[in-house]
């Protein structure tokens, strides 16, 4: 089976999924994962594909902006003000990160899409090819619950509605893209535009897309108020290195809930 893995972002949004494909290639499939050019050496590295995308989202966060709007995390006003200075500039490189993974996927000629919650072409690339996609995270970020905070957001002790909230800010956040997702599915896939109320747990004809989550349930609970379909898998930190091991590695791959297999 061809594996297409596509993620954005720095070192920790990369690493997991090296992990996650050396498992998967020790399994006896064939793995590309498309990120940013930077990151080629590692990937290659450890014996994956790679496939082409530009690094100026990398840039971007390593800018005076990129860092400011990380440094103002605990502050969710500064937070909002420095995403929406940024807005313009961000969306242009997601343009550029889209095509680049639209060509590297055309390459790759994959039977599965998996990818970042960031990486936000996947299901639409999928879509086109007529795949399923899955989304990996490493992190409780996507999946709503009342139960805990989305990861990455501030988390004052206001209760569960509030926990519920956070995710409700990060669905929300997806649309701010919805101009950009429009004119790559249109111009570039030849696809219809996305429904507006469209979740970022689905695809557009509105089934759910299954969630792996690359972590041991001994470190987070599976929150009791999870749908059916999100599953979590274990999976052991890589080393600096992300060395070979199929044992651990396997365990993104292999320990699925039966709803996902």
């Amino acid at each position: 089976m061809n594996v297409f893995i596509t993620t954005i972002g720095s070192r920790g949004d990369v690493q997991p999924y090296v992990a996650l494909g050396k498992g998967l290639k020790a399994a006896g499939h064939s793995v590309t994962i498309c990120t940013a050019s930077s990151f080629e050496p590692f990937i290659t590295g450890h014996g994956l594909n790679y496939g082409y995308m530009n690094d100026e989202f990398i840039k971007l966060v390593d800018s005076n902006a990129g860092r400011e709007a990380m440094d103002t995390g605990n502050n969710p006003a500064a937070l909002v003000r420095s995403i929406l200075s940024m807005m313009k500039e961000t969306k242009r490189i997601f343009r550029e990160m889209l095509n680049d993974s639209w060509i590297a996927a055309q390459a790759a000629r994959p039977d599965v899409v998996i990818y970042h919650p960031k990486s936000f072409g996947g299901p639409h690339i999928a879509e086109k090819l007529g795949v399923p996609a899955i989304i990996a995270t490493a992190v409780p970020v996507i999946v709503p619950t009342a139960e805990m905070a989305a990861v990455g957001l501030p988390a004052p002790k206001l209760g569960r509605w509030f926990n519920r909230f956070t995710y409700t800010v990060i669905h929300k956040g997806y649309h701010a893209y919805d101009d950009v997702i429009n004119v790559f599915r249109q111009s570039v896939l030849g696809l219809a535009r996305q429904p507006k109320s469209l979740s970022p747990l689905q695809m557009t004809d509105g089934r759910p897309i299954p969630v792996l989550h690359g972590y041991s349930e001994h470190v987070a609970p599976r929150p009791s108020d999870w749908p059916p379909v999100p599953c979590s898998a274990s999976r052991d930190a890589p080393d600096r290195s992300a060395s070979p091991g199929p044992g651990p590695r396997r365990r993104w791959a292999d320990r699925r809930c039966a709803r996902c297999r």
